[in-house]
């Protein structure tokens, strides 16, 4: 189904300015943002100067994870320079358009250069966080319990109405389930852990960081694209994502962004396609717009022996940039552009900058390209299969205690055992 549905993108009017669209807030944050509409002192977020327009340069910035008010998003965009906004307005515990029709998205303002979208939803328990984007209606997910049933049913059912499926972090609990289900579309390594003005120096309920291996404020974030890059190797071929869950936790809409090249006339479509090619890069600073040959990122390059690879391009950055920094099959190194790499076998590369502000983990990355020698890609590197085969055993162990109900136990390890069996034939794949 197309995201944009039968009509394609409505243009404002089709959520008219006097109709009431309740505020949605997450139960934690409820009372926060009520005394917000009813004008009592609450902390708003820090304020933030959105980076320099790179519209000209065929760049369209989305921030994916947004849960403000339908009736200020077209404000909100604007301050943020941002031309995609999908809003989460369901999940778990709230659905606003039960009783009502749902409105028609993607609505498009500002003579089509700017899309947004009111039926994004979230289902968040206790094998983490997953985002949907491009439904036409929310999934009937209330009433959910904590681990039944598996996030694994939810996410076949939104893959199966067309769904953007996206990782919300890569530390969740279920993410060895998402991976192996082969139905997710990106990873959030930009994620609403990494703020405005502090880091959340913790992984939640999620997989714990190794604190000797990643220290300090930028401990969780350089954790993040350690597992990203674990992802990579074990042959997934996932753009990263970016968002900051303004509305939940205190950072401005726009500040964790995604960019993608797209040629003018920008459209809904045609930015999600560009994103799901993987020609995008992630910041929530410093505008990293690099090509390897001239192509963005996202380009799979096939040989058929070793080649030689020129990466040059453009950073621009308020902040000192601390380290640039290209990854080659999980390995960083620094580098200086324009750079000469040259690659003996299949794998992939990006490039960062990360930036010199030591309270909160200020970066970008592009998305990967790839590289296929001798017609093959990277085969899965085992000892990261291996690693995520553990995850799920120990995954799966821990649910089996948590579910007290012995046929919904039988169903949710049914799923899990799909997923060892799937990591089992990626860790001895040769």
């Amino acid at each position: 189904m197309s995201a944009s549905g039968p009509e394609g993108p409505h243009h404002r009017g089709a959520v008219p300015e006097n109709t009431l669209i309740p505020i949605i807030v997450k139960p934690l944050v409820a009372l926060i943002l009520m005394s917000m509409r009813c004008g009592l002192s609450a902390a708003p977020p820090p304020q933030h100067e959105p980076p320099a327009s790179l519209a000209a340069e065929g760049w369209y910035a989305a921030d994916l994870h947004i849960h403000r008010s339908p009736q200020e998003i077209e404000k909100l965009m604007r301050q943020a320079d941002l031309h995609i906004a999908p809003v989460i307005t369901w999940w778990n515990e709230t659905n606003p358009w039960k009783n009502m029709p749902p409105p028609k998205s993607p609505v498009a303002i500002d003579d089509g250069s700017r899309f947004y979208h009111l039926l994004s939803g979230e289902d968040e328990r206790g094998g983490g966080a997953l985002l949907y984007h491009n439904l036409a209606q929310p999934l009937d997910i209330a009433g959910s319990g904590r681990e039944w049933p598996s996030s694994g049913k939810f996410l076949r059912a939104a893959k199966a109405a067309g769904a953007w499926c996206e990782i919300e972090k890569p530390f969740w609990l279920d993410v060895p389930l998402w991976l192996a289900s082969g139905l997710v579309d990106g990873v959030g390594i930009c994620n609403n852990h990494i703020q405005i003005a502090e880091m959340m120096d913790n992984e939640a309920w999620g997989r714990a960081r190794d604190r000797a291996q990643f220290p300090g404020p930028h401990g969780n974030g350089l954790y993040s694209q350690d597992l990203y890059y674990r992802i990579l190797n074990c042959g997934f071929r996932l753009p990263p994502t970016a968002g900051g869950a303004s509305g939940v936790l205190r950072n401005p809409v726009g500040y964790n962004r995604v960019y993608v090249q797209c040629d003018a006339p920008l459209t809904w479509e045609k930015w999600w396609a560009g994103l799901k090619a993987g020609r995008s890069f992630v910041s929530n600073g410093p505008l990293l717009r690099v090509k390897a040959e001239n192509q963005w990122p996202g380009h799979v390059f096939k040989s058929d022996s070793p080649i030689t690879l020129t990466l040059d391009g453009k950073l621009d950055s308020r902040d000192a940039i601390r380290a640039v920094e290209l990854v080659a099959n999980g390995t960083p190194a620094t580098v200086t552009l324009p750079h000469r790499l040259e690659l003996k076998e299949s794998g992939w590369f990006l490039l960062r900058a990360i930036t010199d502000v030591p309270h909160t983990f200020r970066f970008a990355s592009t998305a990967p390209w790839y590289v296929e020698i001798g017609g093959k890609p990277m085969p899965p590197r085992r000892t990261d299969a291996e690693f995520f085969l553990a995850w799920t055993r120990e995954r799966a162990a821990a649910i089996g205690k948590a579910i007290t109900d012995d046929a919904k136990r039988t169903e949710v390890l049914m799923e899990w055992k799909k997923a060892e069996d799937f990591w089992q034939l990626r860790a001895s794949a040769k």
